[in-house]
């Protein structure tokens, strides 16, 4: 098995696909890295001495923005005009009584970098939290214009209204709107794209299996393997494709864990079947295609079709729902999080028979 290895080593296709691996796994690291932080779009607000929930508010907010409070008008404007920030707010002390007033044009001042696409995701935030603080006063004049409570019936009951106010327009029972990142914790497993980087690993494995095919087939060719028993012939060739993808498949272990996010005892199990069942997918396609020449012109449909009719990169059962059916033809998608553990082990049993049968007819050994 060592002087398997060693020999693949040696080869200069083998070596760039190792090398290949490794670049797959950088772009998806940087990308992963470039993407959680263009996730936080930093956004400056000066309030003018303004003192109410909307500090509160803009602190602890929770979704696609981060708020930084700043003292100084200057340093807000500083901090845009370098590009530290997405955009900045002015907002008037005194913003909400002149909104009471029906005066409501220039309380708001925004500036934006020149270099901003966000500026309207930000502005929805800001503007809806402003206004939130609005009709808690709006209400608190209705309540008090009104009334004919006492002075402490009256300031219990607008104490009860504005809390109730906040504890509703906060709680998701009401209506409400956000925009959020996709943290770890809250990921869509059913988005349209996922985050492609199992999608790619499983493909890229495929590639490595079949790319094995082939060399096998080329040194058959050349019988190089003419000694070895025709009884022993179909082992050698499954523990040559074992070793031939061992290294990747080990490769891609440890990059599905750092960038998938998905539990390792999951991934562990998945990756385990999934060498076997690339192991007699290759072996179906070398007794199916015997002209090398066949064999390496299918490939590229073979791949092809894997990248299209799996989740690997594209969900399109999400528009088209029987293609979840589809899917579960093509190996890639046994590595998918869609895919369950039984289904990989019912898959692997599967291929493992129709290689038995095909066999049985052809009654030959792979050559």
């Amino acid at each position: 098995m060592l002087m398997l290895l060693k020999r693949n080593l040696h080869k200069f296709s083998y070596l760039m696909f190792v090398f290949a691996m490794v670049l797959v796994a950088a772009f998806c690291f940087i990308t992963q890295n470039s993407k959680e932080s263009q996730t936080d779009i930093k956004i400056g607000v000066f309030l003018d001495g303004f003192d109410g929930n909307l500090k509160q508010a803009l602190l602890h907010y929770e979704g696609a923005c981060s708020f930084i409070l700043y003292d100084e008008e200057t340093k807000l404007l500083d901090d845009v005009e370098s590009l530290k920030l997405e955009c900045g707010y002015i907002i008037n002390h005194d913003y909400v009584e002149r909104m009471l007033q029906n005066r409501s044009k220039n309380i708001v001042k925004v500036y934006t970098n020149k270099n901003t696409t966000l500026s309207g995701i930000s502005n929805e935030v800001v503007f809806s939290l402003l206004y939130q603080e609005y009709v808690a006063r709006y209400l608190e004049e209705y309540i008090t214009e009104n009334s004919e409570l006492s002075d402490d019936e009256l300031t219990s009951v607008l104490s009860l209204a504005k809390n109730n106010y906040y504890d509703y327009t906060t709680n998701g029972t009401t209506f409400n709107f956000d925009y959020i990142t996709l943290s770890e914790g809250n990921k869509n497993t059913d988005s349209v794209i996922s985050y492609p980087f199992i999608g790619l690993i499983s493909v890229f494995l495929l590639i490595i299996a079949l790319s094995g095919g082939y060399q096998l087939k080329v040194d058959s060719e050349n019988r190089i393997y003419s000694k070895i028993s025709v009884y022993r012939k179909s082992f050698f060739y499954a523990k040559y494709l074992f070793i031939y993808n061992l290294p990747f498949h080990l490769a891609g272990f440890v990059c599905m864990v750092i960038l998938s996010g998905m539990p390792i005892a999951s991934l562990a199990f998945k990756s385990l079947l999934y060498i076997p069942i690339l192991i007699f997918i290759t072996l179906l396609f070398m007794m199916l295609l015997k002209n090398t020449h066949l064999y390496l012109s299918m490939l590229p449909f073979a791949i092809l079709s894997c990248i299209i009719l799996t989740p690997a990169v594209i969900d399109l059962s999400l528009f088209i729902p029987v293609l979840n059916k589809v899917f579960k033809l093509f190996p890639p998608y046994y590595l998918q999080q869609k895919s369950s553990l039984s289904e990989a082990a019912a898959y692997l049993l599967i291929v493992f028979i129709l290689y038995l049968v095909m066999r049985i007819i052809t009654r030959k050994r792979p050559n």
